[in-house]
């Protein structure tokens, strides 16, 4: 079932669009996300002005196990923000 959403699905993000993006962009991705990978959070980041990706240690794509490293990784991104 990856591979078929893999195959339909494009991390690509047109220049026009790109600059339509005026907020900033957070990603928190877990390293044993079999969903979306952290190279595609990576690259979707980095097509925009203010991307980041944090990558959460053990962490699947529904973030169950540990929800509370979701909240800490957030409000530690918020609390650095200006």
């Amino acid at each position: 079932m990856y591979q078929e959403w893999e195959s339909n699905c494009s991390t690509s993000i047109s220049a026009r669009r790109r600059t339509k993006v005026d907020v900033p962009v957070r990603i928190l991705v877990g390293d044993e996300d079999r969903g979306v990978s952290v190279e595609d959070c990576r690259r979707i980041a980095g097509a925009v002005d203010d991307g980041d990706v944090t990558v959460i240690p053990g962490e699947n794509h529904s973030f169950n196990e540990n929800r509370t490293a979701v909240v800490e990784q957030t409000l530690r991104y918020l609390s650095t923000e200006s």
